[in-house]
């Protein structure tokens, strides 16, 4: 009975050992867990890309002067002769627009974006009947009366 006895024992010891060695290979699977995750909060960080360039900024506005009027009766000249001449020269009443028109496309020149508007306004005024004889009809037509014949006095 020794010898199974002691076999018993024997394996009984060898049972709690090989339990034991199962249990610490669970705490060193741990360990081996909580070493890797410390060393890795201890690494360099990896370097962050370096940062875009900036956007190159849009070229600067040039200021371009308006380009020059087409030469034409009305280049250089006063608003109010080049209205009494257009009108004389139409022989028949012309509203704002029909004016404004023909004063740009016989070069007269103007930086308003609403040359149509300038044309109404200037015209509404007195001057131009007192010293260009141009006249209003009521309805928004201008005309103007022909320039008298220096040679029809003689």
């Amino acid at each position: 009975m020794s010898d199974t006895g002691s076999m018993d024992k024997t394996a009984e010891v060898l049972a709690r050992l090989r339990e034991q060695r199962a249990r610490l290979q669970g705490e060193l699977a741990g360990v081996e867990s909580a070493i890797a995750a410390l060393e890795e909060t201890m690494r360099e960080p990896e370097p962050a890309p370096p940062p875009a360039p900036p956007a190159p900024a849009p070229p600067a506005p040039v200021f371009e002067m308006p380009p020059p009027p087409p030469p034409g009766p009305y280049k250089g000249r006063d608003f109010y002769e080049a209205a009494a001449h257009y009108l004389r020269e139409a022989g028949e009443p012309k509203g704002a627009r029909d004016i404004a028109q023909a004063l740009l496309a016989g070069g007269y020149y103007t930086e308003s974006e609403n040359f149509q508007a300038v044309v109404r306004v200037m015209m509404g005024r007195a001057m131009p009947e007192e010293r260009f004889g141009i006249r209003g009809k009521g309805d928004g037509l201008y005309w103007c009366e022909p320039e008298p014949d220096p040679d029809a006095s003689t």
